[in-house]
Protein backbone atom coordinates (compact mmCIF):
# COMPACT_ATOMS: atom_id res chain seq x y z
CA UNK A 1 0.00 0.00 0.00
CA UNK A 2 0.77 3.59 -0.79
CA UNK A 3 2.09 6.02 2.36
CA UNK A 4 -0.56 8.07 1.14
CA UNK A 5 -3.06 5.37 1.83
CA UNK A 6 -1.76 4.50 5.06
CA UNK A 7 -0.86 7.25 7.02
CA UNK A 8 -4.98 8.49 6.63
CA UNK A 9 -5.84 5.08 7.32
CA UNK A 10 -4.05 4.89 10.70
CA UNK A 11 -5.00 8.24 12.02
CA UNK A 12 -8.60 7.27 11.25
CA UNK A 13 -8.29 4.37 13.20
CA UNK A 14 -6.95 5.93 15.72
CA UNK A 15 -9.96 8.64 15.87
CA UNK A 16 -7.68 11.53 14.57
CA UNK A 17 -5.87 11.68 17.59
CA UNK A 18 -2.06 10.33 16.08
CA UNK A 19 0.16 12.93 15.41
CA UNK A 20 3.10 12.63 12.99
CA UNK A 21 5.44 10.64 15.84
CA UNK A 22 2.68 8.34 16.98
CA UNK A 23 2.03 7.37 13.19
CA UNK A 24 5.88 7.47 12.16
CA UNK A 25 6.08 4.81 15.00
CA UNK A 26 3.69 2.76 13.98
CA UNK A 27 5.02 2.52 10.25
CA UNK A 28 7.80 1.34 11.32
CA UNK A 29 6.15 -1.68 13.25
CA UNK A 30 4.38 -2.61 10.01
CA UNK A 31 7.78 -2.60 8.38
CA UNK A 32 7.89 0.62 6.26
CA UNK A 33 11.43 2.84 6.29
CA UNK A 34 10.58 6.06 6.15
CA UNK A 35 11.72 9.17 8.29
CA UNK A 36 9.87 11.18 10.74
CA UNK A 37 10.61 14.44 8.40
CA UNK A 38 8.75 12.11 5.36
CA UNK A 39 5.76 11.27 7.38
CA UNK A 40 5.67 15.11 8.93
CA UNK A 41 5.44 16.55 4.82
CA UNK A 42 2.90 14.06 4.08
CA UNK A 43 0.70 14.98 6.73
CA UNK A 44 0.96 18.41 5.69
CA UNK A 45 0.28 17.54 2.41
CA UNK A 46 -2.77 15.24 3.24
CA UNK A 47 -3.87 18.27 5.19
CA UNK A 48 -4.51 16.29 8.27
CA UNK A 49 -4.10 17.55 11.75
CA UNK A 50 -4.52 16.15 15.01
CA UNK A 51 -7.94 16.73 16.83
CA UNK A 52 -7.30 17.69 20.22
CA UNK A 53 -9.03 15.66 23.33
CA UNK A 54 -11.04 17.95 25.57
CA UNK A 55 -9.59 18.00 28.94
CA UNK A 56 -11.77 16.98 31.95
CA UNK A 57 -12.71 19.69 33.84
CA UNK A 58 -14.63 19.57 37.07
CA UNK A 59 -17.67 21.54 37.22
CA UNK A 60 -19.79 19.80 40.42
CA UNK A 61 -19.21 21.77 43.31
CA UNK A 62 -21.89 19.42 45.64
CA UNK A 63 -18.51 18.58 47.53
CA UNK A 64 -18.21 22.01 48.92
CA UNK A 65 -19.56 23.00 52.51
CA UNK A 66 -22.44 24.72 52.81
CA UNK A 67 -21.36 27.80 54.48
CA UNK A 68 -24.77 29.71 55.14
Amino acid sequence: MELKEEIPRIYDKNLKHYGSPRIYHQLLQEGYHIGKTRVERLMRELDIQVVAKKRYKATNTSWVADTT
